[in-house]
């Protein structure tokens, strides 16, 4: 029996070896009981084809209360991957799992029946890609990114237009009480729309900063435009 050969006590890291899950193993029902996979622990089992991947004992992966009966969750572990294992009344189970957030790998597959614990890739034992994963060499940005003339011209433009249709907008709607609209967001007898005050007031600047850049246009302010509301009435109105 293994565990008179490998029995320990307290806690160690094992290393999952590709292929050596039950699912990719083809585990009869009755046996594919708790996601069990099979571990490699240094220090316990040796690096070599000494003891080969098929020979090493099973660990049943324990799971959060989210994995119940309602649910059913899979483990997520395939092979591998380094984990956290401990005996709990003479079961081998694991209890933990390293995140790997690196592409990097040195096999795909076993040799000899060993990982010798060389790093894994996460895509081994007919495990793919799936189509959401990110596509390329994934290697470290080397500096933020930098758009192109192009994309500044484009968001530049989406934003215009955005501002346009808000002008128009709001033409539309305040036609009647402060003059008919030009079409263009402009109301008749004044340069400077509601919606640009609200704009201005969003940015920071002051009623004075507004008023004199009113003033400039050949505008005067409009009667509520100090009221705390009035930022709120321009939103209320689109």
């Amino acid at each position: 029996m293994l565990r008179s050969k490998f029995h320990f006590n307290g806690k160690k890291i094992a290393q999952i070896p590709p292929s050596q899950n039950q699912y990719s193993k083809n585990a009869e029902w009755k046996d594919a009981w708790g996601d069990r996979v099979k571990v490699r622990i240094p220090g316990i089992h040796p690096a070599g084809p000494e003891v080969k991947d098929d020979k090493l004992p099973w660990a049943t992966v324990l799971k959060p209360t989210s994995s119940g009966n309602i649910n059913g969750q899979s483990s997520g572990l395939w092979g591998g991957e380094w984990v956290v294992v401990e005996y709990i009344d003479g079961q081998l189970c694991v209890t933990g799992v390293f995140g790997k957030n690196i592409s990097e790998y040195d096999i795909k597959e076993s040799t000899n029946g060993s990982t010798y614990f060389k790093s894994v890739s996460r895509h081994n034992s007919g495990f793919e890609s799936p189509s959401h994963s990110q596509i390329g060499d994934l290697k470290k940005p080397t500096g933020p990114v930098q758009p192109t003339k192009e994309d500044f011209k484009k968001s530049t433009s989406d934003k215009l237009n955005y501002q346009q249709s808000l002008e128009n907008i709001h033409g539309a709607s305040h036609g009647a009480s402060h003059g008919a609209s030009d079409g263009n967001g402009t109301i008749t007898g004044r340069s400077i729309s509601r919606a640009e005050i609200g704009r201005y007031i969003d940015a920071g600047y002051s009623q004075e900063q507004i008023a004199t850049i009113q003033s400039a246009a050949g505008d005067t302010p409009y009667p509520d435009q100090n009221n705390p509301d009035f930022r709120r009435t321009v939103i209320r109105d689109f």
